[in-house]
């Protein structure tokens, strides 16, 4: 299984919160970047904590779209997007049924260079 792969099938909860956990302290160790995100684990569950995530991933990485398609099936109705405004080739695009879970996934693709389109298959 690819690492793209294990990270599309991760369920939100303990599992991805923790390797966002550690991508968080990776980039914090190499550049200097302030927020709340240190008393929040939940990334992938918890509103508060998807807000956090998403205001670092925009300092962190590039700017970061979220979409919520309201007219098709629930299944996959949730739409994130980071994508670099310089190098059009680096982006990354995911489609889950939440937003926390969509936001949680395409930080992980995004920081391994996973770059591309994702969704729930």
């Amino acid at each position: 299984m690819t690492i793209a792969n294990q990270i599309m099938s991760m369920k939100p909860g303990m599992e991805l919160d923790e390797e966002i956990a550690t991508v968080i302290l990776d980039i914090i160790g190499t550049i200097d970047i302030e927020g709340e995100l240190g008393q929040y684990r939940s990334y992938s569950s918890d509103p508060l904590a998807a807000i956090n995530l998403w205001e670092f991933a925009s300092r962190a990485f590039a700017p970061v779209a979220l979409i919520n398609y309201g007219d098709i099936p629930s299944q996959i109705s949730h739409y994130c997007s980071i994508k670099d405004e310089e190098d059009e080739e680096a982006f990354v695009a995911v489609m889950t049924r939440n937003w926390m879970e969509s936001l949680s996934k395409a930080f992980l693709l995004y920081y391994n260079n996973l770059y591309g389109d994702y969704d729930l298959q």
